[in-house]
């Protein structure tokens, strides 16, 4: 389908919702005030989302098509910087299993997640093959959140044992281990969402153009299990790192001086924390406009910045590791030279 004809044909699609239609959560009213549920379903089915005012189209297409771009060619330079750059090669630090873990997680949704997402709001229509594909499609988008907050909870218990128990750390932690961790996320993250695929919760959701929780779908068992995995994910992230905070407190009482280990530890869980909150933000707002699109309707222009915010959350990783850390700043520039010279 050409671009320009199918962005006139969403224009066509909103005008046309704005004088004829009235949107109800369960179905739809037709031009002669009949409900029409059969109408409703089939609207669902053929993935058409509802239809975006223009000029908020474009501004939000627009930052999207950015966010991704800019995440894919970052997320890639680290990934480069982490398998390359000596500070930083896999195979001579373990907490860098862990990082090119969140990347992989960032790239999948910044290279075929988010893309879709985009392909949905300017087509009007989720380029979905079938709704076993868009079932699959939440899936896996699931399993990627749940698997981010889980690899940065290894990163913290990664780096509080590192400090606190080092003959412990060096004797059991190793590249392998970390990699078997990074697995258990994946398997771990596949368990917890299996309930939402289970229980119907997935599905084509018209406000957010892409398959996610259906939108007639309200809290379930396979939801709550998700949140509770989450909400103890987040305890267990933040009681690590105030034991560790505690830790370095305790050297600075004794006017001991902080190991150069310990001071790289803060360093790096620093960017992990900004990330951390980032994602935070990202789900929480999403949760939010979700809860309150129970009681209100909710228009389509604000689940349009729900989806950019994701996106920029995927995307600005790199970005954060950049402007936090030295290490990884140089990481970068020397990455950037050896493709240059490659090149």
């Amino acid at each position: 389908m050409d671009i320009c004809a199918a962005v006139n044909t969403n224009i066509a699609n909103w005008t046309a919702q704005q004088g004829e239609r009235n949107m109800t959560k369960g179905g739809q009213w037709g031009s002669v005030g009949e409900y029409n549920e059969e109408t409703t379903h089939s609207h669902h089915h053929d993935f058409v989302g509802e239809a975006m005012s223009v000029p908020v189209l474009v501004v939000l297409g627009s930052l999207h098509a950015l966010s991704i771009l800019n995440g894919v060619l970052g997320n890639t330079l680290l990934l480069v910087a982490l398998f390359t750059d000596k500070p930083f090669r896999i195979l001579s630090n373990t907490y860098s299993v862990y990082l090119v873990n969140l990347v992989l997680v960032d790239l999948y949704l910044l290279a075929y997640y988010f893309p879709m997402m985009l392909a949905g709001f300017i087509l009007g229509r989720y380029p979905a093959v079938n709704h076993t594909h868009c079932v699959v499609t939440a899936y896996l988008s699931t399993v990627s959140y749940q698997t981010t907050l889980l690899t940065l909870l290894l990163v913290s218990a990664d780096r509080y044992v590192r400090v606190r128990h080092n003959h412990f750390y060096k004797k059991h932690c190793s590249r392998k281990s970390s990699a078997i961790a990074c697995v258990f996320t994946w398997v771990l993250g596949s368990v917890v969402a299996l309930p939402m695929w289970l229980d119907g919760t997935f599905g084509f959701n018209p406000k957010l153009h892409t398959c996610q929780s259906a939108e007639d779908k309200g809290p379930t068992y396979g939801l709550l299990a998700f949140v509770v995995v989450g909400l103890l994910t987040v305890v267990g992230y933040g009681t690590l790192n105030f034991r560790l905070y505690r830790v370095i407190c305790a050297f600075k009482r004794r006017n001991a001086q902080v190991p150069v280990s310990a001071r790289e530890d803060v360093a790096l869980l620093r960017s992990i924390f900004v990330i951390f909150v980032c994602l935070l933000v990202c789900l929480v707002t999403n949760a939010v406009v979700r809860l309150v699109a129970v009681f209100v309707e909710i228009p389509v222009e604000v689940y349009g910045v729900c989806v950019v915010i994701m996106s920029v959350n995927s995307s600005v990783s790199w970005m954060v590791f950049c402007v936090t850390n030295a290490r990884f700043r140089y990481g970068y520039k020397r990455a950037l030279s050896k493709m240059c010279r490659r090149l």
